[in-house]
């Protein structure tokens, strides 16, 4: 293994690095009658602090659509959700929400309350609520 350069990191195209799962969702078919699949992909960096800015304060009710709109998308990539889906979400069956989040929350190396954990965290830390998290306290 060799040091990158910076030349060497920028090659890379963005989110080539950033892993994915597949759910698998019976309750909602594709085009063709067959069970639906939704692919949860890790956040980037950007989206990671923009989840911790979305489901700051009472927007932590919010926090199972949220992180299913910033992690839910298309084989090649593409979002299949933004902010304004929120109430479309929050009308479908919560069984195949939790089972989204779940994968979303693996994916993401979160374990189910450690969104929670890590808010109450950053804002004992940080009184204005910076997203800015040491490594190793996300890494339990």
């Amino acid at each position: 293994m060799g040091h990158l350069t910076r030349d060497q990191i920028r090659a890379h195209a963005p989110g080539i690095d950033l892993a994915w799962e597949d759910v698998d969702v019976p309750e909602w078919p594709d085009a063709n009658g067959e069970p639906g699949i939704v692919r949860m992909f890790e956040m980037n960096a950007g989206e990671s602090v923009r989840f911790t800015q979305l489901t700051a304060g009472d927007k932590v009710l919010d926090a199972i659509y949220i992180v299913i709109v910033l992690t839910a998308r298309s084989v090649a990539g593409e979002p299949l959700f933004t902010l304004d889906d929120l109430d479309l979400l929050r009308s479908k069956n919560m069984r195949v929400l939790m089972r989204l989040q779940l994968a979303a929350l693996r994916v993401n190396k979160m374990m189910p309350g450690r969104v929670l954990e890590l808010k109450k965290t950053l804002s004992e830390v940080s009184p204005d609520a910076s997203p800015i998290a040491s490594p190793n306290s996300l890494a339990k």
